[in-house]
């Protein structure tokens, strides 16, 4: 992805293999979130084109919600518990764990399936241009921020850059919500 081909830019490469690693620990977490973001499109793009049965339950866009975030939260907590054996068995004990790492991976994934989700309803409507247009922006940002953040942060630079950018783009599409 982006963030990586930038921190390649300043990381050696021993930081890359566990940037890698630490993204690799993490990507049940974006599987999960973009195959139920798939699967569920259709469903809501029906949903939508028949208003009646949208009025007829109107508690669903909540409920849908709730297990979408609820599927995602233990799909990450499935995998922060497996993350410190999984990290051990591929580098052979020889590279030590870095929970901050993960941890903040962990975090930056959750919120892009919260982003994928902020998504949803406007893509189902076919209305999703101007939230599209900021994701693309807070995408921008995150890859200028990245190198930015390294003096403070380190490797850790990655995936806060990523978890300032999606937070941005949540606040802003959450609170200009009925003009995005």
């Amino acid at each position: 992805s982006g963030s990586f081909a930038v921190a390649a830019t300043w990381c050696n490469p021993a930081s890359l293999v566990t940037l890698g690693l630490a993204r690799m620990l993490v990507a049940p977490i974006r599987l999960v979130s973009g195959s139920l973001a798939q699967g569920s499109l259709p469903h809501l793009i029906r949903l939508n084109k028949d208003l009646a049965k949208e009025n007829q339950n109107p508690r669903f866009y909540s409920r849908f919600t709730a297990g979408y975030l609820l599927t995602v939260a233990f799909a990450s907590l499935i995998s922060f518990l497996a993350s410190k054996h999984i990290w051990t068995f591929l580098t052979k004990g020889t590279s030590n764990f870095s929970g901050t790492l993960i941890g903040l991976y962990m975090v930056s994934v959750f919120l892009d399936a919260l982003c994928l989700m902020r998504f949803q309803i406007p893509m189902s409507q076919n209305r999703s241009l101007k939230l599209g247009i900021l994701y693309l922006s807070s995408t921008i940002i995150s890859l200028v921020l990245q190198p930015m953040l390294v003096g403070a942060f380190a490797l850790n630079a990655v995936p806060m850059a990523i978890l300032i950018s999606n937070l941005l783009f949540l606040s802003i599409s959450l609170a200009f919500r009925r003009r995005l």
